[in-house]
């Protein structure tokens, strides 16, 4: 495990993956300025600007991981879900019904294949196959 702790910016980045957390274990001490590991030894920077070689984790740093791996689980868990596949089809139908707004201004008047292909945008969800296969109108 790669893991840098930046205490002053509540910052654990393990592994390549960074997590802000908004405030780290109460066990790190006030003269941590960083803590960068490559898995099997590490320097700890102090804030007097001294460094200190460490070959194994102090416990104040696991407690961070621990933090972090938390902050990243419950992060995944608020993650929105992925769209279905009828809210694409929807937003297509949408984005192509948006394209011919135009059509339909107050001083102009929309030709019948206009009229017809806007009205079939408008039945997609209604068709039989849908959102899996769905006929898509051509536009005029």
């Amino acid at each position: 495990m790669k893991l840098t702790i930046v205490p002053a910016d509540n910052m654990v980045i393990k592994d390549g993956a960074c997590m802000g957390l908004t405030s780290l274990p109460d066990t790190v001490p006030d003269t941590v300025h960083a803590l960068q590991w490559d898995g099997s030894s590490g320097i700890i920077e102090n804030t007097d600007g001294t460094d200190t070689a460490i070959s194994a984790l102090p416990s104040w740093a696991t407690d961070c991981v621990t933090a972090h791996d938390t902050a990243v689980t419950q992060e995944a868990a608020n993650a929105p879900a992925p769209p279905t596949a009828a809210e694409l089809a929807r937003s297509k139908r949408d984005g192509l019904l948006a394209e011919t707004d135009w059509w339909a201004v107050s001083d102009r008047t929309m030709t019948q294949a206009e009229t017809d292909y806007r009205q079939a945008l408008r039945d997609v969800p209604a068709q039989a196959g849908f959102p899996d296969s769905i006929t898509w109108p051509t536009k005029p």
